[in-house]
């Protein structure tokens, strides 16, 4: 076990570092090994913060996914993001997620323009999020109804 006064340096930094923001374990072990402290003082500083709940991936992986659904990001955009942040994913993989959310960015879609106009606003739309071509024409027939023949106003 570390010396008191090293964990408790180490406790104080995790403490500073969590107050600018919530991060992963990952990220905070990152962190504080990068500050200088040894991986068992790390390992206790974690295991501490664990307990008092301060450290939390799943609260913290379940704000990130709730972020990616507000922004009607594809599974695999809200994937990423996790993987970046050093989480596992819950319950990204539900086609139906993916449908919804596509779905909810069709019906962004401006009324005023031309039916043909409007898909291909749609479809660029759900593109940029990171929807796959099927998910993205899927959702974008269920919202507007079948594809218009492109010379249609």
């Amino acid at each position: 076990m570390a010396p008191k006064p090293l964990l408790d340096r180490a406790l104080a930094r995790a403490r500073r570092i969590l107050a600018a923001g919530d991060k992963s374990e990952a990220e905070l072990r990152a962190r504080l090994a990068r500050a200088g402290f040894e991986h068992e003082t790390i390992d206790t500083v974690v295991l501490r913060l664990r307990a008092s709940r301060a450290l939390d991936d799943a609260r913290l992986a379940q704000a990130v996914l709730d972020q990616s659904n507000a922004a009607a990001e594809s599974p695999e955009r809200a994937r990423e993001r996790l993987h970046l942040r050093g989480l596992k994913s819950p319950g990204v993989d539900s086609p139906s997620l993916a449908l919804t959310a596509a779905r909810a960015a069709a019906e962004k879609a401006p009324s005023s323009l031309a039916p043909a106009a409007r898909y291909r606003r749609v479809l660029a739309a759900l593109a940029r999020k990171g929807y796959d071509e099927e998910t993205a024409l899927d959702a974008a027939r269920r919202v507007l109804g079948p594809i218009p023949a492109p010379d249609e106003p």
